[in-house]
């Protein structure tokens, strides 16, 4: 499939997107284009459930979760591997969360590394997002990633996965109190 040329690529807007019926479960809205997402092996695996862990312990008046989509902008809809958000949204009456109320999205990038980088990142951005976590744990990456302006952000701080989960959780937790 190397080179092959797509014939038709159809380009979708975020409420195009899910209004889709018949979706499979793992694909999302990168740039307009329905993209499937990987399988998830188990360093993927450990690692979201080490954030997941972490970020409840310390979060129970926030929802903490895996899965579902954030409407980010009109032409990126994904499903981070964890988000946060506050608990007191009327998720009936509100439909899908919005980037606006989104307090921190993480990307887990074992294959999707590069991607998240390069395509979500500044994408998440662009939507105002005020923080993502991209985790990396086949290189032991871990960068933070705050203050959205226009398609980038203005705060990046480097760490060490897994050995600095705690401390940017803590920090994390004190900007949400302060």
């Amino acid at each position: 499939m190397a080179g092959m040329a797509l014939a038709n690529v159809h380009r979708f807007t975020t409420d195009e997107f899910l209004a889709i019926d018949g979706l499979p479960r793992r694909v999302e809205l990168v740039e307009g284009v329905i993209c499937d997402m990987a399988p998830e092996g188990p360093r993927h695996f450990q690692a979201q459930s080490d954030v997941l862990r972490a970020l409840m312990a310390r979060l129970p008046d926030h929802r903490v979760g895996a899965g579902g989509s954030i409407r980010v902008t009109d032409s990126f809809c994904p499903i981070p591997d964890v988000a946060v958000y506050p608990l007191d949204r009327d998720d009936e009456a509100e439909g899908y969360y919005r980037a606006d109320e989104a307090l921190l999205a993480v990307e887990v990038g074992i294959s999707s590394a590069s991607r998240d980088r390069t395509q979500k990142l500044p994408a998440y951005a662009a939507g105002g997002l005020r923080e993502v976590w991209l985790i990396e744990p086949l290189t032991g990456r871990f960068t933070c990633h705050r203050g959205p302006v226009a398609s980038r952000y203005t705060d990046e701080v480097e760490l060490r996965w897994p050995d600095d989960l705690d401390g940017a959780v803590d920090q994390f937790v004190a900007r949400l109190d302060g």
